[in-house]
């Protein structure tokens, strides 16, 4: 009989792998570069935080005044000259005595603006007490066909209706403002509560007028607007202020009035009437800033941008947030391998890019960029840079000392780049 030794089978071991020279220097120059950009990183996630609850929007208003003044400077941007306005300025209150006038005043105003044939006549005037002179006024504005009146409201918010005389010849808008709170106006209410501003009724006023010319075979093409969006409370946009508001063509109500200005200076042009007399009616803009200017401006700057389709647009928060954290890795990256004089050129350089690209972007693309939050963003990510390669010196510096000079220890410190390449010696 034949025996059979069994042997217990031994199972082979797996080879390990093993990782060669390239592979290894990959995997460490991924881990260097992660080094570099995680203060980058770190630094964006506490500006989104930031964002998040709102700590850079004083400073983003700030931003906003730099911008528009810089690109004031620097482009030199002019107001559409088919928005005019007739000015209640010291000299027809002068003529004419304290304010509020009589409604035969305004009367005179259309009589004299009637041979101009103006696209559409508004008035930052409210019209909310009946009084004898009000159906001479209506007949007026019927005749002129083009008037639009200003609703207002009171300090509980409700609104101050136009006379029943005058509203049933003519259409209305609304002139609610609200300043931010360092006083400046940068918004632009289109509706509330389906009730356009007036800028709006008056270049929809036009509008209607066009649509009529149309049908009569004349050539003539509507304005584009923004309509009312159901169920929409308010409709607001930012304000583009381009210049100055002593910049747009303005003409005193008294000229006016007594034939001192050539009838074809308002010729399908938008009027707009308001006081502009000092103490009435002030309005702050970010070039408007030390002597106020008057409120009628802000429905001016309004139909400016309406006739331009130039409204500021601003970037979602999503993507202002992925901008941050690609803008903190960059920075934090670009200053890795710097010394520290490198690193302020740097940054400064960086900061001054982003401004000058801004203003740009403003100017050709009508787009508002955050300022503060990226500044911010690459300021802390230069401090996270300093403060960790503060921190490795000190490990290595204590490292150092136990075996070497402190003389020799600083020098190796500073040339670890020739000493150290992707974390390798």
């Amino acid at each position: 009989m034949i025996r059979r030794e069994f042997k217990p089978h031994r199972a082979r071991s797996e080879p390990q792998p093993v990782l060669n020279h390239s592979q290894s220097t990959t995997q460490q120059r991924r881990l260097v570069l992660l080094t570099a950009l995680l203060p980058g990183l770190g630094a964006a996630l506490v500006a989104i935080v930031l964002s998040a609850f709102k700590f850079w929007q004083p400073l983003e208003h700030a931003g906003y005044n730099a911008l528009v003044q810089t690109r004031a400077v620097v482009f030199r941007p002019r107001w559409d000259a088919r928005v005019v306005v007739v000015a209640i300025d010291a000299a027809s209150l002068k003529q004419y005595g304290r304010f509020p006038w009589s409604r035969s005043r305004y009367s005179q105003l259309l009589q004299a603006l009637e041979p101009s044939l103006p696209a559409a006549i508004g008035f930052d005037i409210l019209f909310a007490e009946p009084v004898p002179e009000d159906s001479a006024l209506a007949e007026a504005m019927l005749n002129s066909s083009n008037v639009v009146l200003a609703i207002g409201a009171d300090s509980e918010g409700k609104s101050i209706d136009v006379v029943p005389a005058l509203a049933q010849v003519t259409r209305q808008g609304h002139v609610y403002n609200s300043p931010d709170q360092d006083g400046i106006s940068r918004r632009s209410w289109l509706y509330i509560q389906q009730v356009p501003s007036l800028g709006m009724a008056m270049l929809d006023l036009h509008n209607e007028n066009v649509r009529g010319a149309i049908a009569q075979g004349n050539s003539t093409s509507l304005l584009p607007l923004p309509p009312a969006i159901p169920g929409q409370p308010e409709q607001q946009t930012w304000l583009n202020w381009l210049d100055r508001t002593e910049a747009m063509p303005t003409f005193s109500f008294v000229d006016v009035v007594q034939g001192r200005v050539a009838p074809e200076v308002f010729a399908n042009k938008f009027v707009l009437v308001g006081i502009t007399a000092t103490g009435f009616d002030p309005l702050q803009t970010p070039l408007n800033q030390q002597a106020p200017t008057a409120g009628v401006y802000v429905h001016a700057a309004a139909i400016d941008n309406l006739l331009n389709q130039r409204f500021l647009k601003t970037l979602p928060d999503l993507a202002v947030w992925g901008l941050l954290l690609v803008l903190g890795a960059a920075t934090s990256w670009m200053l890795d391998k710097q010394q520290t004089r490198g690193r302020i050129a740097s940054v400064i350089v960086i900061l001054v890019v982003w401004f000058g690209a801004a203003v740009s972007v403003l100017h050709f693309a009508h787009l508002w960029m955050a300022i503060a939050a990226p500044l911010g963003t690459v300021l802390l990510s230069a401090a996270a840079v300093q403060l960790r390669e503060q921190h490795e010196k000190q490990l290595l510096m204590h490292l150092f000392a136990k075996h070497v000079a402190p003389e020799t220890a600083q020098m190796l410190w500073q040339r670890k780049a020739e000493i150290f390449h992707d974390g390798e010696l």
